[in-house]
């Protein structure tokens, strides 16, 4: 079973790690669930980020697990999940991609705004590469 970190409040070793991986102007032309998916990608990752300076040792053992809604209200639907990995591996048929630097995020939100047409929810798990890059993957 995994441990589950919750963060309700952001660090100040952590202000220092959020950033955006679109540009400003993209992200004013992006629709409102490709917002929100971008915007929880980045806390994901600013709170991955702050494990990895504060415990160095051991935080390629945490990943972020997002449930992302079509219903932005669906409170059970859209949550942000930090905890240990369990290891697993994805399914064969999982979708991935890798954000590392500004620009590099759009297509990859494109991408899971897709999946969302289905009406169905999307789990995204996201980890850390050993170049500090988003490493994220989903069915």
């Amino acid at each position: 079973m995994k441990q589950l970190v919750l963060l309700f409040a952001l660090t100040i070793s952590s202000i220092s790690f959020a950033q955006t991986h679109v540009s400003k102007t993209d992200y004013q032309k992006m629709d409102n669930q490709e917002k929100r998916i971008s915007d929880y990608v980045d806390s994901a990752l600013a709170g991955l980020k702050a494990l990895k300076q504060n415990a160095p040792a051991s935080y390629a053992n945490y990943q972020a697990t997002l449930s992302i809604s079509a219903n932005e209200k669906d409170k059970l639907g859209n949550i942000i999940a930090i905890g240990i990995a369990d290891g697993t591996t994805p399914v064969s048929n999982a979708q991935s991609c890798v954000i590392c630097n500004l620009g590099s995020g759009l297509q990859c939100y494109k991408r899971i705004r897709a999946q969302l047409a289905n009406g169905q929810v999307v789990i995204v798990t996201i980890a850390l590469n050993s170049e500090g890059c988003g490493v994220l993957t989903w069915n």
